[in-house]
């Protein structure tokens, strides 16, 4: 329950971060964009205040010209009343039009004001557009006419937006040439306003694909888990079981003396004990246990004289345990739990040692404010990596083993005693120390 708690904690931590990233992003992105719309809005509002100020006031150098034609077409008899009316609307229509003069020099300002910004130059109508800039228009085919229209299409989108800029230029003889910019936004600003909801994406995969692979470690660790507690379970019933088989097959050679029947017992006795203690180990693992005061030295002396009469002794190899614990020693334990610490790493050691003459020794002491157990042997040792992963669940240095008692023996004591476990000391054929550090009893 508490991993699954985690793991929806877990979920919901980083859920919660992806959306801060997110709109931290979006905010942050939003407003770089809104200045950066601001300061490119802000150069042609100074470029049309500076072609207001800076322009000349033009004149219509050829008012004498059109109004002398207009006389000369006025008085033509041989004209048909059509083609001089004709004639006539379009003389006016040129004495009326500004100049080329004003809307060159409007245009070479306005280039300088803008080079990334889309805008389009129109009189006040919007009937006549007299130039645009970073504006897609696909002129491929279409008449003047044509892509007028589209210009104002363009303009009636660009000022759903943004409001235009009104440059007025004073022109003798005409007036007041008022002229309106209409613009938009930069593509690089648009992009900027995009990059938020693209970042979002990449933040929401890579959160995604870290889930997923979080999510196959963690079942792929439960897979070893299970696959490690069924061999564990297997390997903690071997002993016994073994042993057993032992004595069936020695009561079954024939008539035994009395003391040897009872001291058969007595082992019987125990190897049963062990396969009782052997299954309410394992229906404790994972369960919240109770804590009792026990004398140190009897579970440390009880696991030691189970495992001595157990050492495989082979020809001239001899594996010898020793234990140093004072008889009052006592100490909070779940018992069955911190025996099968004690059994793996004795165990251990017995599978580490490459030595004729071999001992483990087993040692407590109590200090200040903890009780220090110290398992120690004299067999071939382990190197700096190793060190670093004896404890990881899978890892082991055996070609059999499943790399489980040492990661179970670290939880039982962290979890299960709120106490310490790790390597002291190991050197490369001299031997191996396992510390465990246990909190001492609390007075009454």
């Amino acid at each position: 329950m508490k991993t699954y708690s985690f793991s929806v904690k877990l979920r919901a931590v980083l859920i919660v971060l992806a959306l801060f990233i997110a709109v931290a992003s979006l905010y942050y992105t939003n407003r770089l964009a809104n200045q950066l719309q601001e300061r490119e809005v802000r150069n042609l509002e100074l470029g049309a205040e500076a072609l207001a100020q800076t322009a000349q006031p033009y004149f219509n150098p050829h008012l004498e010209q059109y109004e002398a034609l207009k006389s000369y077409i006025s008085s033509r008899k041989d004209l048909p009343a059509d083609q001089k009316a004709t004639f006539e609307a379009a003389l006016e229509w040129g004495i009326t039009m500004p100049p080329g003069e004003p809307l060159a020099y409007m245009r070479r300002v306005w280039e300088q004001s803008s080079k990334t910004v889309p805008a389009i130059v129109s009189d006040e109508s919007m009937q006549y557009i007299s130039h645009y800039a970073n504006v897609e228009v696909d002129s491929t085919g279409l008449s003047e006419q044509q892509i007028q229209e589209r210009l104002r299409n363009e303009i009636q989108k660009l000022d759903g937006r943004f409001k235009p800029i009104e440059v007025n230029i004073s022109v003798v003889g005409f007036g007041t040439l008022k002229q309106f910019i209409h613009y938009g936004e930069s593509k690089v600003i648009g992009d900027l306003r995009w990059f938020p909801f693209v970042q979002l994406a990449f933040v929401m995969l890579f959160f995604l694909v870290g889930y997923i692979g979080l999510s196959y470690l963690r079942r792929s660790e439960q897979s070893k888990m299970w696959v490690g507690m069924a061999k564990e379970a297997a390997h903690q019933l071997g002993t016994p079981t073994t042993s057993l088989m032992g004595w069936v097959e020695l009561m079954r050679a024939g008539e035994m003396p009395p003391e040897t029947e009872r001291e058969l017992a007595d082992e019987l006795e125990k190897d049963i004990h062990r396969l009782e203690r052997v299954a309410n180990r394992f229906s404790k693992i994972g369960s919240t246990v109770q804590l009792i005061p026990t004398s140190l030295g009897s579970a440390i002396q009880g696991v030691t004289n189970y495992m001595q009469r157990r050492i495989p002794q082979q020809g001239k190899r001899q594996i010898r345990l020793e234990v140093a614990v004072p008889p009052d020693l006592q100490a909070p334990l779940a018992p069955e739990l911190f025996e099968w610490v004690l059994e793996n790493l004795i165990k251990n050691a017995m599978d580490a040692m490459d030595k004729d003459k071999g001992w483990i020794r087993v040692a407590a002491t109590e200090k200040e404010r903890n009780i220090e157990i110290e398992v120690q042997d004299n067999g071939k040792g382990m190197d700096r990596k190793t060190q670093r992963r004896v404890f990881e669940p899978g890892f082991s240095t055996k070609k059999r083993g499943w790399g489980l008692g040492l990661s179970l023996a670290r939880r039982i004591i962290t979890e299960n005693h709120r106490g310490k476990i790790w390597v002291h000391t190991s050197k490369l054929g001299e031997g191996t120390t396992f510390r465990i550090l246990l909190p001492k009893p609390k007075e009454r």
